[in-house]
C-alpha cells in the first residue's frame, strides 16, 4: 500500500517568510517551548500581531489550517468553510437588508481570508475619535495597506475610490490605500487606474482566489508590485496575474524511434502496437485529454499545449502556462470553449480568455476526471480513511463559480491509486490491490463486502472503454516493463492486453476511436529528465 500523498502548503516558495515552516532537527522543541511562553503573557487572542491592527469588535482570528501529516490527513476543513461561507455571502436573499447586512458581513470576512493566507488583517476599524472607519486593515510582506469592500450590484464609480484615497492624509508614510470590489469597476475608474497607481484596485476574481487558495495574500501583491512596476497602473486583472512575464518554451515532439516497442514485447492475439511521436524538451508530463481524433491536450508540470497527432506539431493556439503554477493531472474541456486546470489544489478555468478559479481545497494527490454527461470533476486523496491515517478520499463536481461545486466523500481503508467514470455515470477505482465500482451518492464506501480483487499492475492510467470495460496501464512489479489490462467488472475478469518492455512509466490512456487507444508513458531507464513517449495500441 503506497503511502498517502502530501498536499501543498498554502505558503509557496516564493514567500520568504514559508521558511519559518521548515522544521529543523533538535531546535523544533525548544521553538515549540518558546512560543508558548509567549502566548501565556499576550492577553488579546489570535494570531501574533502589532498593537496598532488589533480591533475589540473583531472576532478572533480563525484557527491555523489543517497541515496533511500521519496523524492529521484530512481535507483542509478551514479553507472548505472560507468557500462555504463565501457561498453563503454571494447567495444571500434579493433583499436591502439581506444585502446591507453582507456588506457588514464582508469587511470581516476579507480580514479572515487574508489572515487565513499569512497576513495580519482586521475588520472595522475606527480613526482617531472615531473621524473615520476604515473596512479592513491589513499587512503584507510589512506593507500596511488601508482598504475600501464594497459588495454592491452596480459597478463601482470613482467616489467611494476618492473617498479612501483622501484618507491618506491622516496616515503615516508608507500606508497603501486598496479597494474591493465585487461588483467590478465602471469602465472610467478602470481607465484611470492606467496610469494612477495610488489605490491598488481589485475584484471579484481577485478575492476568489484568495478565498480558493490559488495566491496567499503575500503572491497577490507581489505578483501585482511586479506587473505594475513594469508597466505602470493600480489595476491588473487574474488572468494577466497569471500570465508569464516573458514567452513561454513551446515543446517538441519528434518521430519515435521504431525500437520504442522492444522485440520481446508481448500482445494478446489480435492486438498492435505503434510509436507515434516522443517529446523533445517537454518537461514532466502529468496527463493527456482527447479532443478529436487528430487531436490532444498534453498537460505537464509546466503548463497545457495541444499536439496534432498526425502531424506531431503542438497547435500554439491552445498553449496554456499558468505564470509560477505548477499543474498536475489531466487538463478537461467542459463545453466548446472551457478548459479547466488542476494546480495548487484549486480548479482553474480559462473561459472566453478569462482565468478565474472555480474550485479550491483539492487537498492531496488529485486529478480531473470528464464525465460522460459532459461535467467536469476533480477527485482527490489524502490517504486512507479511519481513525488510524485519518485521511480523505473526495469527489467534486467542478460547478460554474466557485462554490458551486458538489463534494463527496469515499470511505475506503486504503490509498486510492486512480478512478475513472464507466459510461454508465458510475464511479471505478483501484487502490493497491482491491477494485470497486461505485454509484455516485453523497457518501460511499468501498468495504470488504463490496471490493474486488484489482488489476495485477500499478494502475498510473485507467480508461472506460463503456461500462463494463476497463483499460488500465502502469509498470510491473519490476519496473521494466509497461503493461497494459483489459478488465471485465461485471465478472471482474484481468486479461493482458499488452507488455511493454523498455517503457517504465503509464501517465494516461485515451480513446481514439475504432479500437484504437492512444497511451502516454515515458521510457526514461536510469535518466532523471522525462522522456515522454506517445503509443497507438489497436485492440483486438
Amino acid at each position: 500500500m503506497q503511502p498517502a500523498a502530501t498536499p501543498s502548503r498554502w505558503r509557496q516558495p516564493s514567500d520568504p517568510r514559508a521558511a519559518k515552516a521548515l522544521p529543523i532537527p533538535g531546535v523544533a522543541f525548544v521553538m515549540s517551548h518558546h512560543r508558548d511562553r509567549r502566548q501565556q503573557r499576550r492577553p488579546c487572542p489570535g494570531p501574533r500581531t502589532s498593537h496598532a491592527l488589533r480591533s475589540v469588535t473583531a472576532r478572533p482570528a480563525p484557527p491555523p489550517a489543517r497541515r496533511a501529516g500521519p496523524h492529521n490527513a484530512g481535507v483542509d476543513s478551514q479553507r472548505l468553510q472560507l468557500i462555504n461561507r463565501y457561498r453563503a455571502l454571494r447567495d444571500v436573499p434579493d433583499t436591502q437588508v439581506a444585502k446591507a447586512k453582507r456588506g457588514r458581513e464582508f469587511n470581516q470576512f476579507l480580514a479572515e481570508v487574508l489572515t487565513a493566507g499569512g497576513a495580519e488583517a482586521r475588520a472595522d476599524n475606527r480613526g482617531l475619535d472615531g473621524r473615520d472607519e476604515i473596512d479592513v486593515v491589513f499587512a503584507v510582506d510589512g506593507v500596511r495597506y488601508i482598504a475600501e469592500a464594497k459588495w454592491l450590484n452596480d459597478a463601482v464609480n470613482d467616489d467611494p475610490i476618492g473617498k479612501i484615497e483622501r484618507r491618506l492624509k491622516t496616515r503615516p508614510p508608507g500606508v497603501r490605500p486598496a479597494f474591493f470590489s465585487m461588483s467590478g469597476y465602471i469602465d472610467l475608474v478602470l481607465r484611470n487606474a492606467e496610469t494612477d497607481p495610488t489605490v491598488v484596485l481589485l475584484d471579484r476574481t481577485h478575492v476568489e482566489i484568495l478565498v480558493s487558495g490559488l495566491f496567499t495574500p503575500y503572491q497577490l501583491f507581489d505578483r501585482l508590485h511586479t506587473v505594475t512596476a513594469r508597466r505602470g497602473g493600480s489595476y491588473v486583472s487574474v488572468t494577466n496575474l497569471l500570465t508569464p512575464d516573458l514567452p513561454t518554451f513551446m515543446p517538441g515532439w519528434r518521430a519515435a524511434a521504431p525500437d520504442t516497442v522492444l522485440p520481446s514485447a508481448e500482445y494478446a492475439p489480435g492486438v498492435t502496437v505503434r510509436p507515434l511521436w516522443a517529446g523533445v524538451s517537454l518537461e514532466e508530463a502529468t496527463g493527456l485529454t482527447g479532443v478529436s481524433e487528430h487531436e490532444v491536450l498534453v498537460t505537464t508540470y509546466g503548463g497545457v499545449h495541444r499536439l496534432n497527432i498526425t502531424t506531431g506539431d503542438p497547435v500554439t493556439r491552445e498553449d496554456l502556462v499558468l505564470a509560477g503554477r505548477r499543474h498536475g493531472s489531466s487538463a478537461q474541456l467542459r463545453g466548446d470553449s472551457e478548459l479547466l486546470v488542476l494546480t495548487e489544489e484549486v480548479v482553474v478555468s480559462r473561459r472566453d480568455g478569462e482565468l478565474e478559479a472555480l474550485a479550491g481545497a483539492i487537498t492531496g494527490a488529485g486529478r480531473l476526471l470528464a464525465h460522460p454527461d459532459g461535467s467536469v470533476w476533480a477527485f482527490s486523496t489524502t490517504g486512507p480513511t479511519g481513525p488510524v491515517y485519518r485521511g480523505s478520499h473526495t469527489l467534486v463536481r467542478v460547478g460554474d463559480r466557485l462554490g458551486d461545486e458538489q463534494r463527496h466523500t469515499i470511505e475506503f481503508s486504503g490509498q486510492v491509486d486512480n478512478v475513472v467514470f464507466t459510461a454508465d455515470g458510475r464511479l471505478y477505482l483501484v487502490g493497491g490491490s482491491r477494485s470497486g465500482h461505485l454509484d455516485i451518492e453523497q457518501k460511499m464506501a468501498l468495504d470488504s463486502a463490496t471490493w474486488r480483487d484489482g488489476p495485477p499492475a500499478r494502475c498510473d492510467a485507467l480508461l472506460a472503454l463503456d461500462a463494463q470495460t476497463i483499460l488500465s496501464a502502469g509498470p510491473d512489479p519490476g519496473g521494466a516493463a509497461v503493461v497494459v489490462h483489459r478488465t471485465d467488472v461485471a465478472t471482474n475478469r484481468h486479461s493482458l492486453v499488452c507488455r511493454l518492455p523498455g517503457l517504465n512509466r503509464a501517465t494516461a490512456l485515451v480513446l481514439r476511436g475504432d479500437g484504437r487507444v492512444l497511451l502516454l508513458a515515458d521510457n526514461r531507464g536510469n535518466e532523471q529528465g522525462p522522456h515522454p513517449v506517445l503509443l497507438e495500441v489497436e485492440l483486438a
